[in-house]
């Protein structure tokens, strides 16, 4: 594959566009796929009419997903505590793209779902998202003042009483580039894609990744014993529920801006023997069975790592503490005392959350947005 610079690429003559985009469409006008160039390439784009085709942006040849495979796996009655049922699991390839800092997206995706194409989708908007996440400059909503590792960019605050709209657009919040843009290499923290998310609108995407980012805020608070409790009257979830697996717990605390958090704690007599998942949005029970759902992806995945003696995953702080959950059952004790605690006698304050709008014109093409959200806090 030959990578050309934006200024090769917008001296190209109007035969070779129509070349490269034949690729794409076909000659007989049948049309495959559209020409999606790259967030930062001058082509033109005028010539392409949107579509409602969320899988447009995968091809083999020119996509930002290269290819989506999928299989199936047998839910077993330990890890969901009922008969035995069959899941579709999907993962897709990303382009070898370079982003904006000259590394490539980290756009690997995976999903999972009861059909194979809710599947797919979950993984290629696992891949969109972390594939907007490596430009910046290429809009004014992603324009960094500074550089390097001082670097900033404009984020709005997230309403409190619609999370999908952005509020006080008049008033804008600097955001840290490192915490917005991924990968970035001036990053002087180990980054991940909390926050991070793609939906089908603007209004979609910053309510997941606004929920995700109130979530991974609020576990590490009750890692620290900091949990705020659910206000008065509000169902708990201590005990397993209907649904869940005989050898699990449910906890559930409160989130910053009216949201609900939930934790699903699974432990086994072998690896892994202690697994999480997490689960936010504003209902107990959708937080509950959101968690629930991502313990089971996350169950699956260690079982598979444990079996096969690999060793432990170099990536996040969440990462890391999976992993210490997973193969030392003292550690894991200890961290479930501090998730269980209830007296904590000084819980985090809730903050405000500020949004960035990541969307690149090729995969707006496909009707895909993305954004991402991080708390606002004096670090920031």
């Amino acid at each position: 594959m030959v990578w050309l610079d934006p200024a090769d690429v917008a001296a190209l003559p109007d035969r070779v566009v129509r070349l490269l985009r034949d690729h794409q469409v076909g000659s007989d006008g049948s049309g495959r796929h559209l020409f999606l160039p790259f967030p930062d390439c001058p082509c033109p784009r005028g010539r392409e009419a949107a579509t409602a085709d969320a899988m447009a942006v995968v091809s083999a040849r020119l996509g930002p997903v290269l290819v989506v495979t999928t299989g199936t796996e047998q839910v077993d009655e330990a890890s969901r505590g009922g008969g035995g049922s069959t899941e579709y699991v999907a993962s897709s390839r990303p382009a070898p793209t370079p982003g904006t800092g000259g590394r490539p997206v980290l756009a690997h995706g995976s999903g999972r779902a009861g059909d194979g194409t809710g599947a797919e989708l979950r993984a290629v908007a696992e891949s969109v998202e972390r594939y907007c996440a490596g430009f910046w400059n290429h809009s004014a909503a992603t324009r960094l003042s500074g550089d390097g590792a001082d670097a900033t960019v404009t984020g709005h605050l997230v309403g409190r009483d619609d999370p999908g709209d952005v509020a006080h657009p008049s008033a804008p919040v600097a955001l840290p580039a490192h915490a917005v843009f991924l990968p970035y290499p001036a990053s002087p923290t180990t980054q991940d894609s909390v926050g991070l998310a793609a939906g089908r609108s603007a209004s979609q995407a910053r309510r997941l990744a606004l929920a995700e980012a109130i979530e991974r805020r609020s576990f590490w608070q009750a890692v620290a014993g900091r949990a705020r409790p659910v206000p008065p009257g509000t169902p708990c979830g201590a005990s397993p529920g209907a649904g869940a697996a005989r050898d699990s717990e449910v906890l559930v605390w409160a989130g910053d801006l009216d949201h609900v958090v939930a934790c699903v704690i699974r432990r086994a007599p072998v690896p892994p023997f202690v697994t999480l998942g997490l689960g936010c949005a504003t209902t107990p029970g959708s937080a509950v069975a959101k968690a629930r759902s991502e313990g089971h992806h996350v169950t699956a995945r260690l079982r598979e790592v444990c079996a096969g003696g690999e060793g432990p995953p170099v990536g996040s702080r969440m990462d890391e503490l999976l992993w210490l959950l997973a193969t030392d059952m003292t550690a894991g004790l200890e961290v479930l005392a501090s998730l269980r605690r209830r007296d904590s006698v000084a819980p985090e304050p809730p903050t405000d959350y500020a949004a960035v709008d990541l969307t690149t014109r090729d995969v707006a093409t496909a009707g895909w947005a993305v954004a991402r959200v991080v708390p606002v806090t004096p670090t920031n």
